[in-house]
This record gives structure tokens, sequence and C-alpha cells, in this order.
């Protein structure tokens, strides 16, 4: 079973964490799909605040650039 909606570290030089939304129809595959999210103080002039809501984690605010919904290497998540 995937670990659907899972906040996860992710190292890159922009994305502190992506989150998990990939359904467990697609469990078996070597990848998944995730929303990368932004500390809010790096990405301040973005738009479409509906569609790229802030949320906290750890205290600190950060944007779900649903936009930027993509698939990585499952293993990448760590």
């Amino acid at each position: 079973m995937v670990a659907r909606f899972d906040v996860y570290e992710y190292k890159s030089r922009l994305v502190t964490f992506v989150l998990d939304v990939q359904a467990d129809l697609l469990s078996d595959l070597m990848t998944c799909v995730v929303v990368p999210l932004v500390p809010e103080f790096a990405a301040k002039n973005e738009i479409a605040s509906k569609l790229k809501p802030v949320i906290q984690i750890r205290e600190e605010n950060y944007i779900l650039m649903t936009t930027d919904i993509a698939a990585i290497k499952r293993k990448s998540l760590g």
C-alpha cells in the first residue's frame, strides 16, 4: 500500500518537501506522483492562491505547487 498524502523531505535547490498524491491503484510502479512544497518566502510572487494553497509544516509556511505536479522515482523519497 502506498503512503498517499504523506509529506517527504526532498533535497533540491528550491523544493523542501513533496506531497505524495499517487493512488493505490498505481502502487506497483517504480515512480510516484508528487506535488512540490516550496517555502512561502521563496515563492511570494506566486499567483492563483486557490490553486496553490499555503500549508504549515514544522511551524513554517509552504506553498503547495499544484501546477508543478510530477512523477519521480519512488526511491528518491527515502
